[in-house]
């Protein structure tokens, strides 16, 4: 494991080649499986039909990230309602019994802590007008142990809930860059300075920057070469990004 740096590869030979218990924070924004659903993209209001956004099975890399953890170590995944029912059933039990999951270990590993809300102000209303639009994504927060970092101080509101605009303050054409505002918020609050923070999911290159301006470690993949150049020429630019979510 190379720090501060971002491999061309799939996630899954990526997490492979991590040692056990190095990473203090997994902050990452997997598919939503949202294609074809309605579901939007960032601020421009573009439907989603995307390949690698169909088919995603949430449990196989939580499984095999959690090992990879420190024990003190965190996980803030971003989700649609199309994966949120998958995400919680990895952890949550019902009437005594686990919910049933192909992987039937990750209850007793890890816990989950609370859904925070990221309220998009500029979101798409519905297209049929006879269901609410959807203007919230969730990021759904883990820790492996009780002895977690919380800054608190790192935060205006103490609520779960993160307002702005998406895709306002865009500065690649990646159809779901997330503000660096909102990441650096989330870096800060559940991490250290030197903390090495991992992006399975990296796109443009939003946490790898925002670990950079937070003095922070990072690592990180994106299947996608293209995306890969882009979030090295982010980094290159690292600190004129501003902090506006």
């Amino acid at each position: 494991m190379i720090l501060n740096t971002i491999e061309q590869a799939d996630y899954r030979d990526f997490i492979s080649t991590i040692p056990d218990k190095s990473i203090d924070l997994l902050l990452t924004d997997p598919p939503y499986n949202a294609s074809n659903s309605g579901l939007s993209t960032e601020g421009g209001h573009k439907l989603m039909h995307e390949d690698w956004d169909k088919g995603f099975d949430p449990s196989i890399f939580v499984n095999m990230i959690i090992p990879k953890l420190k024990d003190d170590g965190q996980m803030l995944i971003f989700c649609s309602y199309h994966l949120l029912g998958d995400y919680l059933h990895l952890v949550l039990k019902k009437d005594g019994l686990q919910w049933k999951t192909p992987i039937t270990d990750i209850v007793n590993r890890i816990e989950w802590r609370q859904i925070l809300h990221w309220y998009k102000t500029n979101s798409m209303p519905s297209l049929t007008g006879k269901v609410y639009g959807f203007a919230v994504e969730y990021i759904l927060w883990y820790c492996k142990s009780k002895d977690y970092t919380f800054d608190r101080e790192q935060r205006a509101s103490y609520l779960n809930v993160f307002e702005g605009q998406a895709g306002f303050y865009k500065v690649t054409e990646h159809p779901n860059e997330k503000p660096i505002g909102l990441i650096k918020q989330l870096i800060r609050t559940h991490s250290l300075p030197s903390d090495t923070i991992c992006d399975l999911f990296m796109g443009s290159g939003t946490t790898a920057v925002a670990c950079r301006e937070s003095d922070r470690n990072f690592i990180g993949c994106d299947i996608d070469p293209r995306w890969v150049e882009v979030a090295y020429n982010r980094i290159k630019n690292a600190g004129q990004q501003g902090e506006l979510l």
